[in-house]
């Protein structure tokens, strides 16, 4: 066996959790030969170009690239006015980038310092903290450690699966294997201590606390607990919070340690995964304890989410966050908020993964970053950065030209620098009062009009008993869906497309109407006379695991009148022409969450085609990374930016 290369210890749940390296790694090929000593290289970054076809550097003279944390990242996260130039902000780089940009194997704590340096980053990012390793059965995931052998298959990520339930009830609690924080793997922040160069620190990269507690519960599961169980859900923040502030007391002994960045995705791009009430009452104050140890430490903390966070921005603010990563592009005005919060936090972001780094040339993505640092770099308070991370998909040149553009227009005084707006247009920013403003449904005090409360308010049980009750009052079962289950889910949409419904009210108002549902439907399909909109054929396409977004699709197409043919997860082209021959579909409804997986979508449509059947059927697409453009590129006939939105688009594409 190549001594390279071991097999650690793997925690039934949790992965990985021991590795000492020391012990399992030889350190054969290391430039940086005595490191003790800080006899340390530092090429410049142009030096590290390995790509022939990539366009050169200009020859301008260069501020030193030592890495230098307490006067560029620190100075700039810290607000404290102009470093020397635009720092980088990123945390998670595929190795597979990281390799090709070192020309050689990822294999020693040296390797991954070097390669840190090198790019010309400011800190080395050291991971630790829980992170589920479970994902669906039979994918091709890379779950060994950092530097074992790879063979990554189709991704290197692993996904949960968002509604695989494992804690239910108090006794699954009790049950569950909790791993001992004293037993996960810190050998990282020991090993990188020794070795970061003079000017450099440890970016710790802290285990999440919200997306743990609903990825063990499955986020169906999680968002019916928030009503109808709130003594499991705060039983269980209270137990994963507790084990990751105990790691995180652990990393913050490290005096290499100079940030922390809390990842922790509260968002979708259209919207809060949860209310801003649940949110302050079960979330913020742990993040909120985050931040105090890390500051009590002299330490930099700092936060990640993808999504739509304008609503609790000034919550975020208010747990001492020092800066946020990455204000999605899709979902936030990064320049606005930069003017309505810069002086309060900084800037982290925000080179668009969805388009520019994935589907961009070089030349594009150097023009983004451009602009992003002329419009947000004046002052300070900016750090360069993708909109999420750096994975294996991004073109090798694409991600050279983000970390080159740093250096060709990050050095201050900015040559294009954009001047400060006089007048700022505010974000809009909804609380909990601004609810049920908008012209709501008016709503009698007739059986009907209880029942479209009852399915309004998430109250399966009164949904059950009413539409009980107005069978037994004579009142057909096809007006009780006509007239009273749609348009409560008509307003359910429109209530989430205003923010004022979150992803929790939406399932539990779901949930009530299937509970209407069971009683009407055997009615109406024994009287032959069954009023359907249209039939629809939906999946999250091939070697995409998430089903959130599918499952609210499926809901308000559902309660909007169509007769829905779900498919499931990681669906294969041929699954979908198969379903469509076999169910006479009027439109195929396809979902993707990952960039790299949404290009299957062009796949079934190619298919659809192929098969002769993509001129009677219509094609929506919808999901966080895909927008219009990409629509109108892969040939679908529509774009949706949410659950609500599709419904409303699916009843135009069959002409209602």
């Amino acid at each position: 066996m190549d001594r390279f290369w071991y097999r650690p210890k793997v925690h039934p749940v949790w992965g990985r959790i021991r590795r000492n390296w020391r012990q399992n790694f030889t350190c054969s090929r290391s430039i940086y030969r005595g490191a003790k000593k800080h006899q340390w290289y530092l090429p410049r970054v142009e030096d590290c170009f390995h790509s022939r076809t990539f366009f050169r550097f200009s020859r301008r003279p260069a501020v030193s690239q030592h890495p230098d944390f307490e006067n560029r990242f620190k100075r700039a996260v810290l607000r404290l006015g102009e470093p020397d130039r635009v720092p980088l902000g990123d945390v998670t780089i595929d190795i597979t980038h990281k390799q090709k940009f070192l020309g050689r194997p990822l294999r020693t704590p040296e390797d991954e310092v070097e390669f840190w340096v090198k790019a010309g980053f400011d800190y080395v990012v050291a991971e630790v903290g829980l992170q589920t390793s479970t994902a669906i059965q039979g994918a091709k995931v890379n779950v060994e450690a950092q530097y074992a052998l790879f063979d990554y298959g189709e991704t290197e990520r692993a996904w949960v699966e968002e509604n695989k339930t494992l804690i239910r009830d108090e006794a699954d609690f009790e049950a569950f294997p909790w791993p001992n924080p004293d037993q996960l793997d810190y050998s990282k922040f020991e090993a990188y201590s020794r070795l970061v160069p003079p000017g450099m620190k440890i970016m710790g990269a802290l285990g999440k606390i919200f997306n743990s507690v609903w990825w063990l519960m499955g986020f169906q599961h999680f968002a019916e607990c928030l009503t109808e169980n709130p003594a499991l859900v705060e039983k269980m923040f209270h137990k994963v919070a507790e084990i990751q502030l105990r790691v995180l007391d652990r990393i913050l002994e490290f005096d290499a340690v100079g940030a922390v960045t809390h990842a922790d995705d509260i968002a979708y791009s259209e919207a809060l995964m949860i209310s801003p009430d649940h949110l302050r009452r079960y979330v913020f104050p742990w993040f909120k304890e985050v931040a105090h140890r890390i500051h009590a430490k002299g330490k930099i903390a700092i936060f990640h989410s993808d999504g739509k966070l304008d609503q609790v921005m000034p919550d975020l603010i208010a747990c001492g966050f020092d800066a946020i990563h990455p204000f999605e592009p899709k979902a936030m005005d990064i320049v606005a908020n930069k003017r309505m919060y810069g002086d309060k936090i900084g800037i982290i972001g925000n080179i668009d993964l969805g388009y520019t780094l994935t589907r961009g040339t070089p030349e594009e993505v150097m023009a983004e970053c451009r602009q992003r640092i002329n419009e947000l770099g004046p002052g300070g308070g900016y750090c360069l950065a993708s909109s999420n991370s750096i994975p294996e998909y991004v073109p090798y040149e694409n991600f050279l030209a983000l970390l080159k553009s740093v250096h060709e227009y990050g050095h201050y005084p900015l040559a294009g620098a954009a001047q400060p707006a006089e007048e700022v247009a505010p974000v809009e920013v909804r609380t909990e009062e601004d609810a049920h403003t908008s012209p709501a449904l008016e709503i009698d005090d007739s059986v009907l009009g209880q029942l479209m409360e009852a399915v309004l308010s998430g109250n399966a049980s009164n949904a059950g008993k009413l539409t009980a009750e107005a069978l037994e009052s004579g009142i057909e079962p096809q007006i009780i869906f006509n007239q009273a289950l749609i348009p409560a889910m008509t307003e359910v949409g429109r209530l989430m497309e205003t923010g004022e419904y979150f992803i929790p009210q939406v399932l539990q108002s779901a949930k009530a109407m299937s509970a209407a549902v069971e009683l009407i439907k055997p009615l109406i399909l024994a009287s032959g006379r069954v009023e359907r909109v249209g039939k629809v054929v939906l999946g999250t396409v091939q070697g995409d695991l998430h089903d959130i977004g599918k499952n609210l699709v499926g809901m308000m197409l559902e309660g909007r009148g169509f007769e829905v043919i779900d498919l499931g997860v990681n669906v294969p082209p041929q699954k979908f022409i198969e379903a469509v021959q076999a169910n006479q579909a009027d439109i195929v409804a396809l979902s993707a969450l990952l960039t790299t997986t949404m290009l299957n979508m062009k796949a079934v449509i190619e298919a659809l085609k192929e098969a002769g059947l993509r001129e009677r059927v219509k094609v929506m697409v919808g999901g966080a990374p895909v927008d219009a453009r990409f629509a109108d590129e892969v040939g679908a006939d529509g774009f949706a930016l949410n659950a609500a939105a599709g419904a409303s688009l699916a009843l135009k594409l069959v002409g209602r």
